[in-house]
């Protein structure tokens, strides 16, 4: 995220370079289904518009495999029952995994948030994407902790988890092109009789 937000502040130094080339491709509504809106016009919006979503869907997985891994892929090996031999209560394992998904969830948006801040761009927006990372990583570690439990194979984790990802993706993009097609608040308080 770091190498892409710096890459975009090179090319463009200034808010009012980078509106010129970027205002008719930001305005496809295919570009906003697959990255999201562009919520403000300024050089860090810009640089961090592809990374923002992009790389919360990968931190996400990051999650999944995790949590995955160390829960049904781990009782399918049999590994479980080696454990389960000694000393460790029934929920162990679920609780170690559901850990470690959370220190690589809140490592990597801390990473993030230091790496964005490094490369000049503002403190206030830098904490609030590695926010949002910690926000999605940590819901995909609930999820993909709830989907063991609820099926019996890491292939049945696989589905629920991904299959859950792929439907909130969705949902957000068909959100956010919908969300081009509404009035805006200051159209519809004109609209409004007694409000414009």
């Amino acid at each position: 995220m770091a190498g892409s937000a710096q890459a975009t502040v090179a090319l463009y130094p200034d808010a009012a370079a980078a509106l010129t080339p970027l205002r008719a491709i930001l305005a496809n509504p295919a570009l906003t289904a697959l990255y999201g809106p562009v919520t403000s016009e300024s050089v860090d919006s810009f640089a961090t518009f592809k990374t923002i979503l992009t790389g919360a869907v990968f931190l996400c997985l990051l999650a999944y495999v995790v949590v995955r891994r160390h829960t049904r892929t781990e009782e399918e090996e049999g590994r479980f029952e080696l454990l389960g031999a000694g000393a460790i209560g029934r929920r162990a394992p679920l609780a170690a995994a559901v850990l470690l998904g959370t220190v690589a969830v809140l490592g990597t948006a801390l990473l993030t948030t230091v790496g964005a801040i490094a490369v000049g761009l503002a403190r206030t927006g830098s904490i609030a994407l590695g926010v949002a990372w910690v926000v999605m990583g940590l819901t995909w570690v609930g999820v993909t902790a709830v989907a063991a439990q609820l099926t019996e194979t890491a292939r049945g984790t696989a589905g629920f988890a991904l299959g859950a990802l792929a439907l909130a993706y969705l949902m957000r993009a068909l959100g956010d092109v919908a969300a081009d097609d509404s009035p805006s608040p200051s159209a519809h308080l004109a609209l409004t009789p007694g409000l414009g």
